[in-house]
């Protein structure tokens, strides 16, 4: 799990074109849903500064509901949004213009 996370950000520096200057640091806004268990990977990359090393200089924004993250995102509030794949496959058979970076699941949840 810890691998992916890791993966997701040197993905997100890509994303962004950062050079290898650690000073110059890209301020980007991104989403979590909660404070939920499922975050404590963003929260020790934002606390650990793996953000900085990356040359991002992150303002986390709590946004409960994958709908709410999207419409911030997709109205420039925000640079990345953390949402479910089906929030995102959504708005892209909308017309959005959004792109899926990662995810931590390879299937879609049930219900018990």
């Amino acid at each position: 799990m810890m691998k992916f996370h890791w993966l997701l950000l040197i993905l997100a520096g890509l994303t962004l074109g950062l050079g290898a200057d650690a000073h110059a640091q890209q301020r980007v806004a991104a989403s979590y849903p909660g404070i939920a268990g499922y975050n404590i990977p963003f929260w020790v990359a934002l606390d650990g500064g793996e953000f900085k090393k990356a040359g991002l200089a992150v303002d986390p924004v709590m946004i409960s509901g994958g709908s709410k993250s999207m419409q911030a995102l997709l109205s420039g509030g925000l640079d990345f949004a953390h949402v479910s794949g089906g929030v995102s496959v959504q708005a892209n058979l909308s017309g959005a213009d959004v792109t899926i970076l990662a995810t931590a699941a390879n299937s879609m949840s049930r219900s018990p």
